[in-house]
């Protein structure tokens, strides 16, 4: 049954990132735009390095609500089932640290494809974004290990 869980797992795993693939890099590109990915090595994408500047500026400039929640509340909920997932995955996702350092390399490697590729910009908030979201994600789930863990003794 273990082995079947750990399959069932993976399966989920995969599905989510190929979804989450499709949400972040490939949005509404149409077939003809992949020309633009495969020739636009020599361009790149925009670049935010600065922490929280994205995030203030959807907070408080005068921009359509329905943006400031696909953005700020769809970056952070695209990586929940991630803090959700891994947990099922292996121990070594029991822990907050090794959960917070996935969510920043998966959120890491859509950032750095988005930029080289110029499907959309390397920006530091979606990195705080989505590990957050993947924090969120592994909320429920510690706290449920938690309880079990105190059973146990």
């Amino acid at each position: 049954m273990k082995k079947f869980s750990r399959l069932l797992v993976l399966i989920l795993l995969g599905i989510y990132l190929c979804v989450l693939t499709k949400v972040i890099l490939i949005k509404s590109l149409h077939l003809v735009d992949f020309s633009k990915v495969i020739f636009s090595f020599h361009t790149r994408g925009t670049v935010n390095l600065i922490p929280f500047r994205t995030i203030s500026n959807y907070l408080f400039a005068d921009i359509n609500l329905n943006i400031i929640i696909e953005n700020l509340v769809g970056n952070i909920l695209a990586f929940c089932p991630l803090g959700i997932l891994l947990p099922f995955l292996s121990n070594r996702f029991h822990k907050w640290r090794t959960i917070l350092l996935s969510g920043l390399a998966v959120s890491l490697f859509y950032e750095i494809i988005q930029f080289t590729t110029a499907l959309g910009s390397f920006d530091v908030d979606d990195l705080i974004l989505n590990v957050t979201g993947a924090a969120l994600g592994f909320l429920p789930v510690k706290a449920v290990l938690s309880i079990r863990q105190r059973q146990s003794k």
